[in-house]
């Protein structure tokens, strides 16, 4: 049986959550999979709920409403280490694939090596890119976060008053940028959220994620988290996974007006939240 457990945060898009179990189950036979449905309010988590129903080793979880990112991993988390045998939580997009037979032995081998609280795989996309991992951009300050709320509530304002044309004059806020060699190893660095595998060292500190967000900003916090807390983080390109990326997103909005509302209020939250986080002497 495998030591891993899986926990697939499923919104609205069926096809895209099946797909990620059944490469669950191609290439870590015996692993357990939680698929928590976030509210997705059109029937996709039943169907599902229904069809995995006589399988004892995929449980799906109906949510009334949307949790976000964090809470609505952080029930499937809980569930997942509940199970016996389950040395090692896997948080997966739902919008995922495992690209590698020997996904579970690279993740047990990195353990052994390196004790990590949190491990990242190599992200690659639909056109064979690598997706950002580890991640580039980093806040590294209180005053950082300021500036970047400051920046979103005036994209949000120029939006809600439908001035979209000026959105992009406002600009973004500068983050620090970091350039990796994606097929080399790193450790305590940022690690894509669209893959995250949990070992106890983590779950000793920490039962899941920060609570206190929605959505987004979600990599830098545990990146702070873990750092301030002496966590260590590990990326190792070789774990592999496919992102088809923003599934779940396009699903929630209607037009690129409603995307951009949605991003910036959620951003602007989250980033409160980080600011908390943060001192103003983390990396200056």
């Amino acid at each position: 049986m495998s030591n891993l457990g899986f926990v697939i945060l499923h919104f609205k898009t069926a096809d895209d959550t099946r797909a990620c179990v059944e490469s669950i189950r191609q290439h870590v036979p015996g692993a357990h999979v939680v698929v928590v449905d976030n509210g997705s309010g059109n029937g996709s988590g039943k169907l599902l709920a229904s069809e995995y129903k006589a399988d004892e080793d995929v449980r799906v979880i109906l949510e009334e409403r949307n949790l976000g990112f964090a809470r609505g991993n952080n029930v499937g988390i809980k569930v997942a280490r509940s199970i016996p045998g389950v040395r090692f939580v896997v948080v997966l997009n739902n919008d995922t694939k495992l690209l590698q037979d020997d996904f579970e032995k690279l993740v047990n081998d990195e353990y052994a090596q390196s004790q990590f609280a949190v491990l990242g795989p190599q992200i690659e996309t639909w056109d064979g890119k690598v997706d950002s991992s580890p991640a580039p951009g980093l806040i590294t300050s209180r005053q950082q976060a300021l500036k970047l709320i400051y920046k979103r509530m005036i994209k949000y304002a120029l939006c809600l008053a439908h001035l979209e044309g000026l959105v992009k004059e406002a600009g973004t806020g500068k983050m620090v940028d970091v350039f990796y060699d994606y097929n080399c190893r790193y450790e305590d660095v940022k690690l894509h959220g669209a893959c995250l595998i949990f070992s106890d060292k983590y779950f000793e500190r920490y039962e899941g994620f920060c609570d206190k967000t929605f959505l987004y900003f979600e990599e830098d916090i545990l990146y702070w988290r873990a750092k301030q807390t002496g966590l260590k983080m590990v990326y190792n390109p070789n774990l592999r996974i496919w992102h088809a990326e923003d599934s779940s997103t396009n699903s929630t909005v209607k037009n690129k007006r409603e995307k951009n509302l949605f991003v910036f209020k959620n951003e602007i939250k989250s980033l409160r939240v980080l600011k908390d986080i943060l001192n103003d002497t983390s990396m200056e």
